[in-house]
C-alpha cells in the first residue's frame, strides 16, 4: 500500500487506491479503498472501505465499513473485504486510561478494521476509543457478548480479539494473525504461561487455572492448551462454525474447546504479556472478580464437555 491517493486498474478492471485515495469502477470491476479512502461501485460490483471510510454501491453491490466509516448497499448488497488485513475486537468495561494506546499500538498495515465493543463504560472510555480512530459498538454487559457483537461487525475473514488494558502486546499482531492470513492455522492463540511476563503481570492463579483448563480439554480432545489468553486470531467461518453461546467470561475456554472438538487448525505462540497500563483487573483484581469468573470458565467447561460430538 503506497501512501499517496492514488489509483490503479489491472486489465481485468480493478481499482485500488491507497491512503487518502479514492476509487471508482465500472460493471464488474472491484473497487477498493484503504485508510480514510471512498469507494463507489455500479451494478455487479462490490466497494470496500477500511479505517474512515465510506462505501457505496448500487444494485448486485455490496459494502463494507470498518472503523467509524458509513457503508450503504441496495439490493443484493453482499459486505466483503480485503484479505490482507484483519478486523481487531477488543472488548472494553472502563478501559478509559489505557484504550488510546491499546489502539495506537496496532499495525495499521495488517490492523484495517478497529472494532471497540463496550460493555457500558460510564469513565469515558467510548469517546476516547471513538477519538483514537476505532468503531465503538454499545455490546452491553458480559464478556463474551462484547466479543459476539464485534465478530459480528468484523469485515475481514480474519478477526483478532484482544483485551483494552494495555497488557497484551498489540504491536505483536502480525505473529498472532499471520498464520492465519496463510491459511495454515484456524486459531492461533498467544500463550502468557510460555511467554515472558512481566513480573505480577499474571497472579498464580491465573497460571493454575490455565494449565488446569489445558489438561481438561486435552484429556477430552487431545489438543493440549497452555493458556486462556485474550489474545488470538480466528478465520470469521471458522468461529461462526463454533456457534458460541457463553456470553461473558466463559467465552474464551469454550472457543478454545469447541475448535479442538471440530479439529481446527490451532496452534499457541508464546508471546510476551505487560503488567495492565492502568486500572485494576476486573477478574484478577478481586476476589469477587475471581471467584465470578473462575464459576464461569468451570461452567463453561462443564457445559461444553457434556455436549455430543458432533
Amino acid at each position: 500500500m503506497t501512501t499517496d491517493p492514488a489509483a490503479t486498474a489491472a486489465p481485468d478492471g480493478n481499482a485500488t487506491a491507497a491512503r487518502d485515495g479514492n476509487a471508482s469502477a465500472a460493471k464488474g470491476e472491484v473497487a477498493a479503498a484503504a485508510r480514510n479512502g471512498n469507494a463507489s461501485a455500479a451494478k455487479g460490483r462490490v466497494a470496500t472501505t477500511t479505517r474512515n471510510g465510506n462505501a457505496s454501491a448500487a444494485k448486485g453491490g455490496g459494502a463494507t465499513m470498518a472503523r467509524d466509516g458509513n457503508a450503504s448497499a441496495a439490493l443484493d448488497g453482499v459486505a466483503t473485504a480485503a484479505r490482507d488485513g484483519v478486523s481487531v475486537v477488543i472488548p472494553t468495561f472502563n478501559e478509559a486510561h489505557s484504550i488510546a494506546a491499546v489502539i495506537h499500538e496496532l499495525p495499521a498495515a495488517i490492523a484495517r478494521q478497529i472494532i471497540v465493543a463496550d460493555g457500558g463504560s460510564t469513565d469515558g472510555t467510548q469517546d476516547i476509543a471513538a477519538r483514537a480512530g476505532a468503531t465503538v459498538l454499545d455490546a452491553g454487559r458480559g464478556y463474551g457478548r462484547a466479543c459476539q457483537a464485534g465478530a459480528e461487525a468484523a469485515a475481514y475473514p480474519v478477526i483478532v480479539f484482544l483485551d483494552g488494558d494495555g497488557a497484551d502486546r498489540g504491536d505483536l499482531l502480525a505473529q498472532i494473525a499471520e498464520p492465519v492470513l496463510a491459511g495454515t492455522h484456524d486459531l492461533v492463540l498467544a500463550s502468557r504461561t510460555r511467554g515472558q511476563r512481566d513480573p505480577g503481570a499474571m497472579l498464580w492463579h491465573q497460571v493454575l487455572a490455565g494449565r488446569a483448563a489445558g489438561l481438561g480439554i486435552g484429556a477430552l480432545y487431545g489438543v493440549h492448551y497452555s493458556d486462556m489468553c485474550a489474545f488470538r486470531a480466528i478465520r470469521r467461518d471458522a468461529l461462526r462454525r463454533l456457534d458460541m453461546r457463553e456470553m461473558t467470561y466463559g467465552w474464551n475456554i469454550e472457543m478454545q474447546m469447541k475448535a479442538a472438538r471440530l479439529g481446527l487448525r490451532i496452534d499457541e505462540i508464546p508471546l510476551p504479556y505487560r503488567c495492565r497500563s492502568a486500572g485494576q483487573s476486573k477478574v484478577a483484581g478481586s476476589l469477587r472478580g475471581t471467584l465470578r469468573a473462575g464459576g464461569k470458565i468451570v461452567s463453561t467447561f462443564i457445559r461444553v464437555g457434556l455436549q455430543p460430538r458432533r
